[in-house]
């Protein structure tokens, strides 16, 4: 089976906006998105179209390992989250699930556009520097 490339990749996880959404049908949920770029707009839309961009984690060609580990982390994080929001503690989470707390906050920290274009300069300062100490050191 030849894996499909995956082009609408979720900056936060289905499974937490879902948490906020009602459930339209069967399988579809909507969310109220407020845009503020958009003279302070709200709209009503599926969650499958929201906090989504294209090949934001991985680009057009396979392997995309990113998504691919993301989509395959969420289910055991989505099934911590899920027993946190129906016990409303976080008391009873056993080591490993504690863990998925710890992931979950991180994973949706370092996810989000900003981290990513913080970190990414961040990279290119680096490697800026390396290259003009490297250049100064062997000229």
């Amino acid at each position: 089976m030849s894996k499909q490339i995956i082009r609408r990749q979720h900056v936060v996880p289905q499974f937490y906006l879902k948490s906020f959404a009602v459930q339209t049908k069967s399988g579809h949920f909507k969310i109220f998105c407020y845009f503020k770029q958009q003279r302070n707009k709200i709209k009503r839309l599926e969650v499958k179209d929201v906090a989504v961009k294209k090949f934001f984690y991985d680009d057009n060609k396979l392997p995309q390992p990113i998504e691919s580990y993301l989509s395959f982390s969420e289910t055991d994080l989505s099934r911590t989250y899920h027993k946190i929001v129906k016990e409303k503690s976080i008391n009873n989470l056993n080591e490993k699930e504690r863990k998925h707390l710890v992931y979950l906050t991180y994973i949706q920290y370092v996810r989000t556009e900003y981290t990513r274009t913080k970190t990414e300069q961040i990279l290119k300062d680096a490697i800026e520097k390396e290259k003009s100490n490297y250049l100064n050191n062997h000229n």
